[in-house]
Parts: structure tokens; C-alpha cells; sequence
């Protein structure tokens, strides 16, 4: 007899319907299903709020990197790069810093 495994979408909407079917308090359930109450409802307003899609993944990636080069800068390397493809980056760092005013610094 094979093991019976779900995803964990389905652990989500199946703690979402027995929920709706209104036989057990969110402590019980939350408790049947090894989850902290916090989380039970988090899962119970993304659902009433968006609807399946309120229950996926969301994306935890920073949007915003403190060491992050600016945009100007990138696309100024990579426009001198472009133009001269055998220069390494030191040679392309001094070029840059000698031509912009402020450097080629971060920030």
C-alpha cells in the first residue's frame, strides 16, 4: 500500500474547508494540523481576501540590495564593455572613473 502524500496547497485548502465547515475551533484545527494559530489565520484571510491564489508561495527574494551598483553605472559599464570586449575590468573601472565626474563608485 503506497504512502499517501499532498503538497502543501493541499494541506492549505483542506485546513481552509474543514475550517469553513465550521465543526472545529481554529485552536483544534490548528492544532491537528501542526501549525501555530498566527499561521491558520494568515492562511484563512489570504484565502477569503484573493482566493487560491492568496494560498501559493509568495516570493521572500529582497527586492533591494544595499551593495547594489546603480542602474547608470551598470548600463555604463556594460555599454563600454560592449565597445571594447578585450578590455578586463580593471581597465574598465579606471576608464570609467577618469571619464564620469564623482568615479565609478558604489552609491
Amino acid at each position: 500500500m503506497p504512502w499517501k502524500t499532498s503538497s502543501v496547497m493541499e494541506e492549505k485548502l483542506r485546513f481552509i474547508f474543514e475550517y469553513e465547515r465550521d465543526e472545529h475551533t481554529m485552536s483544534e484545527l490548528c492544532a491537528q494540523f501542526g501549525i501555530c494559530r498566527d499561521t491558520g489565520h494568515v492562511w484563512l484571510r489570504r484565502y477569503r481576501e484573493y482566493g487560491l491564489t492568496g494560498l501559493a508561495e509568495l516570493n521572500r527574494a529582497s527586492r533591494q540590495h544595499p551593495n547594489q551598483t546603480r542602474a547608470e553605472i551598470e548600463q555604463a559599464v556594460l555599454a563600454l564593455r560592449e565597445a571594447h570586449m578585450r578590455w578586463g575590468p580593471r581597465k574598465l573601472k579606471r576608464v570609467l572613473e577618469r571619464d564620469q565626474p564623482g568615479g565609478c563608485g558604489r552609491r
